[in-house]
């Protein structure tokens, strides 16, 4: 990130070389104005000499004053342009990790380090950056002209000033601990406060509003002490370093003093080495403070640089990909068409197959265990089991959300793993449980992602699902703003426009996860017909716990302990009675299993 910006370091490191060389010129200045007056016979004065020193004084008091103002200047571009950009590569890396890379770090913490610690990060950086730079310039130069005017006196100084170094050092290896304690302790307050949101009216209706106030006072609390903590060692650094640097004032004195009395060293110079030798420790005092925002940056930039080094989704789909098998293996028959598409390796209408495919979301609790399945193109599947069997696992697998999978999934006799998961998702149109709506209008939503449709499309659309009735109650039809009434519609009448967006993404796979769950059944049922059209011709899997919505589909496969256990038409299935007759049997006859 420096090296990006090593134009703007440059200036500031110009520009802090001469604010520093009128601060080492100010006390030679001093002493050249003290030793015009002379106390021989009466006091004398070398009015000139005195002139041109105090000439002198107001030309380096004025240099230093522009030369300040631009150091601020270029800090403050450089810290808004690193946190600009540890930004946009931190969501660049979010947007290409995978969704197992981000799946165990909660929202409100994601937001935290991407605003909180981006911009800590930053601004701690650039400012300590200038202040650990001055101040090594600064120490090297009263140094140096401290020990070639009095090596002795100089000697002194710079011995005590030795100590403030091993106390920092010693101190920094304490703070950067607690500020790691501290932020985290402020992601996991962000993150419920974030959840919490989210979850306003669930809150409210499941009477949990005490219990959500009981858990933010005891992450305040958390966050409290912590913050708390860090605090001690910081304001402990400052007054520590201000006694050093008192102890060190009162040596160079007392020792100067008889220096003067030995004629080594005349009053002026002794004014001018004591400027010198509070220059010297102003900076380790300034550095005390420094190194605690220092180990606050570092910290915060140990949060926002775990999300920029986040691995991406094609590195871990080609790692994936190196452990499967070659070749097809048993239970699957797939009919090969000739792909009209000559820039993809994927049909219009494609074929998808999985292979002795498991998977498990943590070790030793396998999801599942060993799924072949082939779906012809065109075909509709639907997935039926009790929760937590994994089918919408198994979509998710097709997506390539989790490429750490054993098995193989193809899609047109080519294994997903082998081809770049965009141009796979491109084809994948899918209607999640719960509505998937963004910022914009009812037309942005239903035209979200979908490339080349008109107004046109959209109304068409609207009209084969049946909802013009929801769009005329509407204040401006497809062109209300979501974000004004959003609130007010049902859970079902925004997923009737994810619908919409679905069947317009006119991808050649169609996965349906429960998405008619939402609509009630005379709802349901005029979706249901005008989804007849919008499934017609493509792959389609469908999700449902309403057994009347998969009914007409081509297969049944019925997921149990992570194997297919049942798999044919409504009828053969039902002729086994077995698990889908059961689960049948309870939702239109009334019947326990």
């Amino acid at each position: 990130y420096m090296v990006e910006y090593r134009g703007l370091f440059c200036l500031l490191l110009v520009a802090m070389c001469v604010s520093i060389g009128c601060g080492l010129a100010t006390p030679l200045v001093v002493e050249r104005a003290m030793n015009a007056i002379t106390f021989q016979r009466g006091i004398l004065v070398d009015l000139h000499a005195l002139h041109v020193s105090v000439g002198l004084f107001g030309a380096i008091a004025v240099l230093s004053a522009v030369s300040g103002f631009c150091q601020e200047r270029i800090s403050a571009q450089i810290m808004l342009n690193m946190s600009m950009r540890l930004r946009q590569d931190a969501f660049a890396a979010l947007s290409d990790a995978s969704v197992s890379s981000v799946e165990g770090i909660r929202r409100g913490d994601l937001m935290s380090r991407m605003m909180n610690d981006a911009e800590l990060a930053a601004g701690a950086f650039a400012q300590s950056f200038r202040e650990f730079t001055s101040a090594a310039l600064t120490v090297l130069g009263c140094a140096t002209i401290m020990f070639v005017k009095c090596p002795s006196l100089a000697a002194v100084s710079v011995g005590t000033a030795l100590a403030s170094v091993v106390v920092m050092g010693f101190l920094s290896r304490v703070v950067l601990p607690a500020y790691t304690r501290q932020q985290t302790a402020l992601g996991s307050l962000n993150a419920h406060v974030e959840e919490s949101l989210n979850t306003f009216r669930s809150c409210a209706a499941g009477g949990r509003t005490q219990e959500n106030q009981r858990r933010m006072a005891a992450l305040s609390r958390a966050y409290y002490e912590r913050r708390l903590e860090a605090c001690r060692l910081e304001y402990l650094m400052g007054p520590l370093m201000q006694v050093l640097g008192n102890l060190n004032f009162l040596a160079t004195v007392i020792y100067g003093v008889t220096q003067i009395m030995a004629g080594v060293v005349t009053i002026g110079a002794m004014q001018a080495f004591i400027m010198y030798s509070k220059q010297f420790m102003e900076p380790l005092n300034a550095l005390s403070e420094q190194l605690v925002r220092a180990q606050n940056a570092i910290a915060g930039a140990e949060r926002i640089f775990a999300v920029i080094d986040l691995a991406p989704e094609s590195s871990m789909i080609a790692l994936s990909a190196q452990g499967t098998t070659k070749g097809a293996t048993k239970g699957t028959v797939l009919l090969r068409t000739k792909c009209p598409v000559e820039d993809s390796p994927l049909c219009c209408t494609p074929e998808v197959a999985f292979e002795d495919v498991r998977f498990s979301y943590h070790r030793n609790r396998p999801v599942l265990t060993g799924v072949d399945l082939a779906l012809r193109h065109g075909e509709r599947l639907a997935l039926v089991g009790k929760t937590g069997e994994g089918k919408t696992t198994l979509t998710n697998l097709l997506l390539l959300f989790y490429p750490a999978f054993a098995g193989r999934i193809l899609v047109d006799d080519v294994d997903i793993r082998s081809l770049d998961c965009m141009d796979l998702r491109a084809r994948i149109a899918v209607v999640a449980q719960e509505p998937q709506i963004v910022e914009g209008s009812v037309y942005d939503n239903m035209t979200y992602g979908c490339e080349g449709v008109g107004r046109a499309d959209v109304e068409r659309v609207v009209h084969e699902l049946g909802i013009d009735e929801l769009l005329a109650r509407l204040p401006r039809g497809l062109d209300t703003e979501l974000a004004g009434i959003g609130e007010s519609m049902s859970q079902g009448e925004l997923q009737l426009i994810c619908l919409a967006r679905a069947i317009l993404r006119d991808s050649p796979i169609l996965i349906l996860d429960e998405a008619t769950s939402s609509l009630d059944p005379a709802t349901e049922e005029v979706v249901r017909r005008g989804m007849e059209a919008g499934m017609a011709g493509r792959t389609c899997i469908i999700i449902a716990h309403r057994l009347t919505s998969v009914s007409d589909a081509d297969h049944i496969a019925v997921l149990s302990d992570g194997v297919v256990a049942e798999y044919g038409s409504h009828q053969s299935v039902m002729a086994k009675e077995g698990i889908y007759y059961e689960l049948y049997q309870t939702q239109f006859l009334g019947k326990e299993t």
